[in-house]
């Protein structure tokens, strides 16, 4: 059984998304967001996850509550999640033109200028 208060502010939905969501309602989607809001069916915690339509490994992000929902932003949460995926920085910096960021370990760029395919 699943405790939402051991989890992280953001997780990576593993194994995979519906697993990780099985003890989750749904109570809002958001087509826009390609997000819904879920709420754990054993402790109420809020979720803000990742409408991802393969059913693979997306990210989920703690709520404070359901109101305003659409309106947080997970960007900055998601950014720290990817580094921590991604197994943290190094005293390198970033190879963009520019930016005085620290790239990532055993990479070149930072979260920032990295490719991950999400909108940071």
């Amino acid at each position: 059984m699943r405790r939402c208060a051991s989890l992280d502010i953001a997780e990576e939905a593993i194994p995979t998304r519906d697993a990780f969501t099985a003890t989750f309602d749904v109570l809002e989607s958001s087509a826009v967001q390609w997000a819904e809001l879920m709420r754990c069916r054993e402790c109420g915690q809020f979720w803000k996850v990742d409408a991802d339509l393969d059913r693979l490994a997306s990210h989920a992000f703690k709520l404070p509550s359901a109101v305003g929902w659409l309106d947080f932003n997970e960007r900055p949460t998601r950014a720290a999640l990817l580094v921590r995926l991604l197994g943290g920085t190094s005293s390198e910096r970033c190879m963009q033109a520019g930016c005085r960021a620290a790239a990532l370990a055993a990479r070149a760029f930072c979260i920032r200028h990295l490719d991950t395919g999400y909108k940071l």
